[in-house]
């Protein structure tokens, strides 16, 4: 696999949480603005720091 395709699939992993955790907030409204700011900002943390 080239440095590509992991990007691409570091990058697709990170939308799909983000959508569900998303969707899931829609539904249940369980998380503030400012909470799911800080959620979303530590899942790209967590996507950017992954070694391959």
């Amino acid at each position: 696999m080239s440095e590509q395709e992991l990007k691409e699939e570091a990058l697709k992993r990170m939308i799909n949480r983000i959508y569900i955790l998303e969707r899931d907030n829609a539904k249940t409204r369980s998380n503030s603005d400012n909470k799911m700011k800080e959620l979303i900002k530590q899942i790209i943390i967590e996507e950017a720091n992954k070694c391959y």
